[in-house]
């Protein structure tokens, strides 16, 4: 190999570089750090331990400046990850192999004090998993470690302190996975219930994966599988696109005419999605209030039409208390994401209960009046290829249950509807083919 040495000028010039390279990266740690000492300091404790380990953490970042290596064989800053499955009743854990043990995912902050790129790199080092999703920006808890000597890779570690940070995460149960052979032997999901009787460490299962469990409960509870269309939307959204098209239904528009609802009377949309239908109700000038579960899909749709903001709601039907009554309710292709029987039943007597003792209300679903299948609702938030005008999308699947003319007369039945007129309509390009009923008290 050819060695030469620059000259002195251009030796300087590089020298120069180099510092500044080096006072920016010193600067920008400084930064990081600075953030993680006040996150740990705003922190809220969830319990007695959390107390106790925030004040050691505290003191010792003051007194001890080199905690985010391991050349600090006292103490050191670590990250973990609690991984959750998309209906909270899972979290991945690996075997590990020095505590042979099932146990959480992590590791050594190793000198980076963007301690969420680590908990990302080590993730992926020991499961594969790289399509994951923070459930929070901020620390989901932290605890003081012990870690008793041991030996690593045939040299000796002395007992040392772990100062951990955890995060919450949430990831698909159904993405491939793999071990990380010189870490873990095993890597899997493992049922909330069975975390005690898969570790073997009791300190951990009792004082940290028991509280972390209770904390999910508390402030991510499930979501429930109809709202799966939330992360779809968000998908198709960050892409700078839409998921449906701008063609309003055509039988919306003919039945408010056909059936005289003036522009002053009171009309609810349920599942109103990018405002397909709701624009063209609102350019007509009628009083609607068109509704969403999906936040999401909310937020478009006002950015969308600026004009009429105050029109536009998220509200679930199946759980939202909502205080008024209209003379015309529609929903197009809504009642097909709806799969168990209570829910269907739940939407049914929502419209019920917030129709005008004259009112009316369409109702549109996916379906030929023949066929019947249903999804299973628990691959609702599972991400999958779908076709899209702009090409292959992966998203959430969502769900789906298509009933026949006849189950779906005896649903409106068993509600106490009145079926006015019945038939096939469509919503091209978005529903090609759609059963609908116009019903009333």
């Amino acid at each position: 190999m050819l060695h030469f040495m620059p000259d002195s000028g251009l030796r300087m010039e590089l020298v120069f570089k180099l510092k500044r390279v080096n006072e920016n990266n010193y600067e920008k740690g400084n930064n990081y750090m600075e953030k993680l000492r006040k996150k740990i300091e705003t922190y809220l404790p969830f319990n007695e331990q959390e107390e106790q380990d925030q004040r050691q953490f505290l003191r010792l970042l003051e007194h001890m400046p080199d905690l985010l290596t391991r050349e600090n064989d006292v103490a050191h800053i670590t990250v973990s990850a609690w991984i959750v499955n998309l209906d909270r009743t899972k979290v991945l854990m690996a075997y590990h192999n020095i505590y042979q043990s099932w146990a959480w995912l992590g590791g050594h902050a190793d000198g980076n004090p963007d301690v969420r790129q680590v908990i990302r790199k080590e993730i992926e080092e020991e499961s594969g998993l790289t399509d994951i999703r923070f459930l929070t920006d901020d620390i989901f808890s932290l605890e003081s470690l012990t870690v008793d000597g041991h030996e690593k890779r045939g040299t000796y570690i002395s007992s040392h302190l772990h100062l951990n940070l955890t995060f919450l995460l949430e990831a698909d149960e159904h993405l491939p996975l793999r071990i990380k052979p010189d870490e873990n032997s095993q890597i899997g999901w493992i049922n909330i219930s069975e975390i005690a009787e898969k570790s073997t460490e009791k300190w951990f299962v009792d004082k940290i994966y028991f509280k972390l469990c209770q904390k999910v409960l508390r402030d991510f509870p499930p979501r429930e599988y109809y709202k799966a269309y939330e992360d779809r939307y968000k998908t198709i959204h960050q892409k700078g696109a839409s998921w449906f098209s701008n063609t309003p239904t055509p039988i919306v528009m003919e039945l408010l005419e056909k059936y005289g609802i003036s522009l002053s009377s009171p009309i609810l949309e349920i599942g109103c999605g990018e405002g397909r239908d709701a624009k063209a109700l609102l350019e007509k000038g009628y009083c609607l209030k068109a509704t969403d579960v999906s936040p999401e899909a909310i937020s478009y749709c006002k950015a969308a039409f600026p004009e009429h903001i105050s029109n536009f709601q998220t509200l679930d039907c199946l759980k939202d208390h909502h205080p008024f009554s209209y003379t015309f309710i529609y929903s197009v292709a809504v009642i097909h994401m709806l799969v168990p029987s209570k829910d269907r039943t739940d939407f049914y007597q929502f419209i019920y209960q917030h129709l005008t003792e004259n009112g009316l209300s369409l109702i549109c679903t996916m379906g030929d009046g023949k066929i019947e299948r249903e999804t299973d609702i628990r691959n609702a938030f599972r991400v999958e290829e779908r076709e899209h005008s702009s090409g292959s999308i992966p998203v959430a699947s969502t769900s789906c249950k298509m009933v026949s003319f006849s189950t779906f007369e005896k649903e409106l039945k068993e509600n106490h509807f009145t079926i006015i007129e019945k038939g096939l309509t469509e919503s091209f390009p978005d529903f090609p083919i759609l059963m609908y009923a116009l019903v009333k008290k």
